[in-house]
């Protein structure tokens, strides 16, 4: 079973954090149903928000004043 924690829309397509209730894990994937596919990254909390944040991150926008 489990749980998708957030969802972001990007180029490639959409991904999903998720918890794995099963193994006590956390995951990025590609797609969620009955199963979970496409994992980009999977371990414990840290490492997951970490790479979560390289996968949402957006360039702030300079303005000149």
């Amino acid at each position: 079973m489990y749980k998708k924690l957030r969802t972001k829309h990007t180029d490639n397509g959409t991904r999903y954090m998720v918890k794995c209730y099963t193994t006590g894990k956390y995951a990025i994937t590609a797609w969620v149903g009955a199963t979970i596919g496409g994992i980009v990254a999977q371990g414990d909390l840290d490492y997951v928000i970490q790479e979560w944040n390289k996968l949402v991150w957006l360039p702030k926008l300079f303005y000149a004043q």
